[in-house]
């Protein structure tokens, strides 16, 4: 993924880490909104003016967790055996929730900006189109790699829905108030046995134009 901090030296890279791990583990103890600029630079021991120079708002580090959320979503599928998408696709599913999971309180705080697609980073936002396409793209390696893997005529679609359906399970979970998120867990077993069950028919036609009017019904929305 092309980033605007790709050409950064070492040095820089590690400050700009640092930075961005101080403002995850205060907004996750603090919130979001009480957690300042300034308080994050002090909990990275960097100065004000050089937390800024690396991020202008706590709006830039919410788009450079995703990118780093980006990565570790490829590094989980990279890593994935070979097996059903089913299992595949729920796999990687409790990978991400496990990884997210302290920053769970802060992102149900945060959802005013989270899901306003205005703001610049809102998951939907032009702003961070570069990473859904970078994001939806690692759901197609889900479906070409697994053992019943989907024809290649429904691929595109199918990556499409994929990646709909990772967004919507991450918006439940965040809003998930059981016990343990003992719900959420229910929710992915049904999508796995579902999933299974469907990959039944993805070389049945009629199946596959319906996939295909799904897809372009939430491309718009959740595309790059």
């Amino acid at each position: 993924m092309e980033t605007s901090h790709s050409r950064l030296t070492a040095k820089a890279l590690e400050t700009r880490s640092q930075i961005l791990t101080a403002a995850l583990d205060l907004f996750a103890a603090k919130g979001y909104r009480d957690a300042t600029m300034r308080d994050i630079a002090s909990a990275a021991g960097v100065s004000l003016g050089l937390a800024y120079r690396y991020f202008s708002s706590k709006e830039q580090l919410l788009i450079a967790f995703y990118e780093r959320c980006a990565g570790d979503l490829r590094l989980e599928i990279e890593q994935l055996p070979r097996e059903s998408v089913s299992r595949r696709y729920t796999t990687v599913m409790r990978k991400v929730l496990e990884r997210l999971d302290p920053y769970r309180e802060s992102f149900a705080e945060m959802s005013g900006v989270l899901m306003n697609p205005r703001n610049e980073a809102g998951l939907l936002s032009d702003h961070v189109s570069y990473i859904r396409r970078e994001s939806r793209e690692l759901f197609r390696l889900v479906l070409t790699d697994a053992t019943d893997s989907p024809s290649v005529k429904a691929i595109g679609d199918l990556t499409t829905i994929a990646y709909a359906g990772y967004l919507l399970l991450l918006l439940f979970w965040v809003n998930d108030t059981s016990a343990e998120q003992s719900s959420t867990d229910k929710l992915l077993r049904f999508v796995e046995d579902m999933i299974g069950s469907l990959t039944l028919l993805v070389r049945v036609p009629l199946f596959v134009k319906y996939c295909s009017r799904l897809s372009e019904i939430v491309n718009p929305m959740f595309g790059a």
